[in-house]
């Protein structure tokens, strides 16, 4: 079998986009190459993927905004590429970085997944100043350029990113690789009422909900002031954030009909109690939380950021509102709120959009026809 390094700055047990991506493909990736995944080494309830070797770095002392990166290790990520028959690379931090930069010396064949656009991830994440963000846009666009351009092939989840990665100077080759949700898990519930109580809710209540980072670039903030102005007309409504980061209470001032999920191994409990997914964040790809709450049967109100405003149809699946617009993005929800049979179309629309355009199965398969090239 054919050795395969997955490099990545994130990874269970913290749960973001990145490894929600990866602990869904590894297995299948295990049935047919010897996968070795090198890692940061954060805390919590590490899962285990059969047939899947994980090597930990050790975790930085500093924290970058809600990330804390992994320390740099050149003699470990060096060694696990001489001895990788393909680098495949998820992120250009610490760890990312160095393997493509290995990958590169080695020449090993040099694969990565861009599932940001990193520039302004990190610039609208981390810095509050003008000066600050500026600076950090500059740095990060050469990074981008630097790494990027040592790769074989880059794959991008959305046909827009192509464009930005040119415009910032990468030359290297791009395939498309649209991401996929497996809909067979991420499935309505047979009833909304149960799955309310199984994660302790009042069946009568209206679950607004989040799943994924608390972090700047989600603009959460928007969604407190959002769900603030909904919770001042109607005493039924409650927001469920899933997820952790930065801490929960310097968004979420007031904390009443506000439930926090501080990160979960398994988040379809929480999409399946939902009535409506709402997402405000500033930056995003292809954001992959929108697409298994929706092929969980659930509309969304989100922002029209990367691809979410190719598959989001006003009315038919979900809203989209213009970016930190508080007052237009709680219109919505009440609008999907107060109306049950609107609610039930739009969510059953929504589940349809995943099924027959974001299938899980053709992700599967697309990238594994590409690795099988190298």
């Amino acid at each position: 079998m054919k050795k395969l390094l997955i490099a990545s700055d994130c990874f269970l047990p913290r749960w973001d986009g990145i490894a929600r991506f990866l602990a869904e493909l590894l297995p299948y990736l295990a049935k047919k190459y010897k996968v070795t995944v090198i890692a940061p080494a954060y805390e919590g309830h590490v899962v285990e993927i059969k047939g899947v070797t994980v090597v930990r770095v050790p975790l930085h002392k500093m924290r970058v905004g809600d990330f804390v990166p992994a320390t740099l290790q050149p003699r470990k990520i060096k060694k696990l590429v001489k001895d990788a028959d393909i680098v495949w690379s998820h992120t250009i931090g610490s760890i990312g970085a160095m393997a493509i930069k290995y990958g590169k010396k080695y020449k090993k064949p040099t694969i990565s997944f861009v599932h940001s656009y990193e520039w302004e991830l990190v610039s609208r994440s981390i810095f509050e100043r003008p000066l600050l963000k500026k600076f950090s846009l500059k740095s990060i666009k050469w990074l981008t350029r630097h790494f990027y351009n040592k790769c074989d092939l880059l794959l991008v989840p959305y046909d827009g990113l192509i464009d930005e990665l040119r415009k910032v100077g990468v030359k290297s080759r791009m395939d498309l690789v649209h991401l996929g949700v497996d809909v067979k898990k991420f499935c309505p519930p047979k009833n909304k009422n149960i799955a309310k109580s199984n994660i302790g809710i009042n069946f009568r209540k209206k679950v607004i909900g989040y799943a994924g980072r608390i972090a700047r670039e989600k603009d959460l903030t928007t969604l407190y002031n959002a769900f603030s102005i909904l919770r001042e007309k109607r005493d039924d409504v409650m927001l469920l954030v899933v997820g952790k980061g930065l801490p929960f209470n310097s968004i979420f001032k007031d904390s009443s009909n506000i439930i926090e999920v501080s990160g979960t191994d398994n988040v379809i409990p929480y999409y399946q109690a939902m009535d409506v997914f709402a997402l405000s964040s500033l930056t995003e790809t292809t954001s992959l939380a929108t697409m298994e709450a929706m092929s969980c049967g659930v509309p969304v109100v989100t922002t029209g950021v990367g691809l979410i405003k190719k598959y989001v149809k006003r009315g038919l699946n979900g809203y989209l509102f213009e970016l930190r617009n508080a007052e237009q993005m709680a219109a919505h929800l009440a609008k999907i709120v107060k109306n049950d049979d609107l609610r039930k179309e739009m969510g059953s629309h929504a589940r349809k959009t995943i099924m027959y355009k974001y299938s899980w199965d053709k992700t599967v398969k697309e990238i594994m026809d590409v690795l099988s090239e190298f």
